[in-house]
């Protein structure tokens, strides 16, 4: 079965006016072959996406062109070398300007330390990977290459609606909790486990809507745009919002019954459910995504239980571990063993979705109200 990322008609049918060019947003640049080969290789510009020759009728990605194959190859090995530098230069200067002084002193704590250690090395292990898939034979990363081209380009046009819905949320209330205060908004809305324990269950429903700061809201606002657009574009909003509520409420659960003093916020469990989710789409349909996709997930899953065990007394991992596995049993449940692209939504599942779209409106409304009061 063809998905849509590999449809013929993908992209946009190529100018008239020469037969040679390529694209920048929105802007077709007519040149020769020789200055289009020239472009494609230059590293000091932005990478070209799509190209058009006489061949073809339409855009089409440069890497499916195969007489602009070793210029690609050249300027990706130049790129991520740069950026394998940049990337061990600025993990040594950090390290030499911040830890060692702490260190030394010996007031630094070892799980941030850790922590940031992990996310300095992040750009440094994506640049090793970078570099070993490049090496490899020129017809196969330019294949691999193509299918990442193809997927990205389809799944950008997908439109967003709950995540958009999600982060005016997240980010009406943030903005709430800076006027309030961070600790006055948690403490009447967060997931306090003893309030959650005497009746006040309508925390777990708010909690998720709450974050503990300017940093984690950035993070986790990063995570629902990347993970929020895999999962409307693979599937579409009633299967967003569905997961998100589901995965967010055992998330809940599962921090109060597994860590039942400390307060929690946070739109983490809920994320997390998307990235199982996700990983159980990756291993059911993995022959029709990408390599890079199921990479990209095996890769999110190592970096955030790397995090969880450096910063275990500061992350609630009971919550992200209920979330994920929330997630992964929707997929299990939801997932068919091959269908088409996106994944057809029945009657049970919208109803479902559209009873979820609701629960996130009037959380929204109660998390308001409860600040406020």
């Amino acid at each position: 079965m063809t998905v849509p990322w590999m449809a013929p008609d993908l992209f946009p049918a190529k100018p008239a006016e020469s037969e040679y060019g390529f694209a920048v947003g929105p802007r077709a640049v007519g040149c020769s072959q020789a200055d289009l080969a020239a472009r494609c290789g230059d590293r000091k510009q932005s990478p070209v996406w799509l190209v058009w020759i006489p061949e073809s009728h339409r855009l089409v990605p440069p890497c499916e062109v195969p007489f602009l194959h070793q210029a690609l190859l050249e300027s990706a090995l130049g790129r991520t070398r740069q950026g394998l530098a940049v990337a061990l230069f600025s993990s040594a200067f950090f390290g030499l300007a911040y830890f060692v002084p702490l260190l030394m002193s010996r007031r630094a704590f070892p799980g941030m330390l850790l922590l940031f250690c992990i996310l300095g090395a992040i750009p440094v292990i994506e640049g090793l990977l970078a570099l070993r898939h490049l090496r490899g034979d020129a017809a196969g990363v330019m294949a691999r290459e193509s299918a990442v081209v193809r997927y990205a380009s389809w799944l950008y046009g997908r439109k967003l609606q709950v995540t958009w819905m999600l982060a005016g949320i997240l980010i009406g209330l943030q903005l709430l909790q800076f006027l309030v205060g961070g600790d006055a908004s948690i403490r009447a809305a967060g997931l306090m486990k003893p309030a959650v324990r005497e009746g006040e269950w309508w925390r777990l429903f708010t909690a998720p809507l709450l974050h503990g700061g300017l940093f984690h809201i950035l993070f986790n606002g990063m995570a629902l745009f990347s993970l929020g657009r895999s999962i409307e574009g693979l599937g579409d909003r009633s299967l967003a919002a569905a997961v998100f509520v589901v995965s967010a409420l055992a998330g809940g659960v599962a921090s109060v019954v597994f860590l039942p003093d400390a307060a929690s916020v946070g739109a983490s469990g809920g994320l997390m459910g998307y990235l199982g989710f996700l990983a159980v789409l990756g291993m059911r349909r993995k022959a029709e995504l990408p390599r890079e996709y199921v990479k990209s997930i095996v890769f999110s899953l190592v970096m955030i239980a790397a995090v969880g065990i450096a910063v275990w007394n500061r992350i609630d991992n009971a919550a992200h571990a209920g979330g994920l596995l929330a997630g992964m049993v929707f997929g299990a449940l939801r997932i068919p063993r091959e269908g088409p692209f996106p994944l057809a939504s029945g009657p049970i599942l919208r109803a479902v979705g559209a009873l979820s779209v609701a629960v996130l409106a009037a959380s929204a409304v109660g998390t308001g109200v409860a600040i406020l009061r």
